[in-house]
């Protein structure tokens, strides 16, 4: 027989097996075949149910390295590497070159720079220098001028005696009368007594040695004169010649003229010498004060005026040295070397307008600040995913939940929340889509080289788990006149029973009172005949749509509208299925 006789034959045979098998497993509703609510049928039981929310998401690096241009001006690209390249540990520890930059105009710029540096630092020195020269010259001329006072002092009290020097200085620092008045005064009270004991010091050693000159001219005057009157009365007697008279007469006559020499220079002195040496002495004091206090002064402005020079050799030398170190930094920028270990990105291959307007490639222009490459940390990956807003009161850090990237579908990775934004997302708001959704990270668990940034994946964040309750499909509860219910398989035919409900997911919801474990309900809840309609109450039940939009409810979970119940959607098996089994975690089966 040919090959295509003995096919048909076997589809034959297949098929009438089936129809066998149909009819045995539709026996106990066989009265019931033309109602097709009861068509599809599900045993109530118990079971765990886990209560859960999946949402598209998109795998991320927990952290990344961006490579940022830090080189003013523009620079183009010399090299790159290739994007895609994995930066080993070894490329880290070698300093591999990621990109090159041009930097033959900084290194003009930077040779112009140093000559500039060299000369501001060499000013900068001579400054700093002159200042210190400066300090110590005036050192030395106040010292000088210091003791210019110190020595006039010492002179006026050394000629008048230190008692009448201080009085006398101290009544011209008073004030009460001139400098000059006070002198004459002082001059002519000691010259009309020159017993007084204001005199002392240089002026009354002076004014005794005129007074002893006199006494001593007197002496000699008075012996000359005894000795010419011998000599004339012995010549009188003829007992000396005339000639030895002659020369008594001049020694007596010279005596006399000294005598009067002496009482002239005692009284110049009193009226002249005296008066000059203490007013040149005084005047010497006060001009080497004064002389004291113009060197303070000039040294205050030459230091000042040093300083001023130094603080501007300062600010130039610190102005060049940062433009040098700031061109430095240009030049070392120019080259970017590999710091971490991971997948190389480029800059705009993260943002799809710059990624389809101008990707980056050599001969490209940069600008300062531009992310030019990002090495995610691809030991750390996250996924970002964003929940609808009427989960988002469950939604809480600490979660748990199993990812699954759509290149590895029987992979799944143990997750945990760690944030959820505290805002809607703003695209979501720009769109206008009526959707509200929050933007959530979830940390991967563990290490996953084959992960990489940008995978799509599903995130199923895990809410609650429930420990053998009753639940059925959620098909099967119908939210009519207001509450819920479900439609027992009686012999009779469907019965509507009220039930409460509690969680759900998006398979399954917990039916807290009104069914029995073991009773049969339909999967399909009938549809209303017009009658029926006529008694529902005017209220219009959400639509599809809308119930998409705002998501389930607790207290209204999500099920075929009053009206459009006909067939099952994603129904389980009519038979009571078994739990399913939870999915196990990458790299466990």
């Amino acid at each position: 027989m040919k090959r295509s006789a003995w096919i048909l034959i076997g589809v034959l045979a297949v098929a009438v097996i089936g129809l066998l098998g149909a009819a045995v497993g539709w026996a106990p509703f066989a009265g019931s075949a033309s109602n097709p609510a009861i068509r599809a049928t599900y045993a109530v039981q118990r079971r765990d149910l886990t209560i859960s929310v999946t949402e598209p998401g998109e795998i991320k690096a927990r952290s990344y390295t961006d490579y940022i241009c830090e080189v003013e001006g523009n620079p183009a690209i010399v090299d790159i590497v290739p994007e895609g390249t994995r930066i080993t540990p070894e490329d880290v520890a070698n300093e591999r070159v990621l990109v090159q930059l041009d930097g033959a105009d900084l290194q003009e710029r930077y040779t112009e720079q140093m000559i500039a540096y060299a000369s501001a630092e060499a000013d900068h020195t001579e400054a700093r220098e002159a200042l210190e020269i400066q300090r110590k010259q005036n050192e030395s001329d106040v010292k000088a001028a210091e003791l210019a006072v110190k020595f006039g002092l010492m002179d006026l009290q050394k000629y008048l005696s230190e008692k009448v020097a201080e009085d006398l200085l101290k009544t011209i620092r008073a004030g009460d009368q001139p400098a000059d008045a006070v002198i004459r005064s002082l001059i002519d009270a000691m010259v009309a007594d020159t017993e007084s004991d204001q005199w002392g010091g240089a002026a009354l050693q002076n004014k005794r040695l005129l007074e002893s000159a006199i006494k001593l001219a007197k002496s000699t005057l008075k012996r000359d004169g005894n000795r010419l009157l011998w000599t004339q009365k012995l010549s009188e007697k003829g007992y000396v010649a005339g000639l030895e008279v002659e020369r008594d007469e001049l020694a007596y006559e010279q005596s006399e003229i000294e005598v009067q020499q002496a009482k002239t220079a005692l009284a110049l002195f009193l009226r002249y010498d005296f008066a000059k040496e203490v007013e040149k002495l005084v005047s010497d004091y006060q001009e080497a004060q004064r002389q004291l206090d113009r060197t303070l002064a000039s040294a205050r402005a030459k230091l000042a005026q040093a300083e001023a020079k130094l603080r501007g050799a300062a600010a130039t030398f610190n102005l060049q040295k940062e433009r040098r170190e700031k061109l430095e930094t240009q030049l070392a920028g120019c080259t970017i070397h590999a710091t971490v270990a991971g997948l190389v990105i480029y800059g705009t291959s993260t943002d799809y307008y710059a990624r389809s307007r101008d990707p980056i490639e050599i001969g490209d222009i940069v600008h300062k600040g531009q992310k030019v490459i990002t090495i995610p940390n691809t030991t750390e990956m996250d996924a970002v995913v964003r929940v609808h807003e009427s989960w988002i009161e469950q939604i809480r850090p600490g979660l748990p939940a199993r990812v699954i990237a759509d290149p590895f579908p029987d992979d799944v990775f143990m997750a945990e929340i760690v944030s959820v934004a505290p805002l809607p997302d703003p695209q979501s708001r720009y769109m206008r889509t009526g959707l509200k959704v929050y933007t959530t990270h979830v940390a991967i668990e563990g290490k996953h080289q084959a992960l990489r940034p940008g995978m799509s994946a599903k995130v199923e964040i895990v809410i609650d788990r429930l420990s053998d309750v009753l639940a059925v499909p959620l098909q099967a509860v119908a939210s009519r006149w207001g509450e819920k219910l479900c439609y027992v398989v009686t012999p009779g035919g469907l019965e509507a029973r009220p039930v409460e409900t509690g969680q759900f997911n998006d398979s399954y919801i917990e039916i807290r009172a009104g069914l029995a474990e073991g009773e049969v309900i339909s999967l399909v809840p009938p549809r209303f005949d017009d009658a029926e309609k006529e008694k529902e109450p005017p209220d219009e039940p959400p639509d599809d749509d809308a119930r998409e939009r705002r998501g389930p409810a607790d207290d209204e979970p999500p099920g075929p509208a009053d009206d459009e119940a006909d067939a099952p959607k994603a129904a389980p098996p009519p038979t009571s299925p078994a739990p399913s089994a939870p999915i196990a975690p990458a790299g466990t089966g």
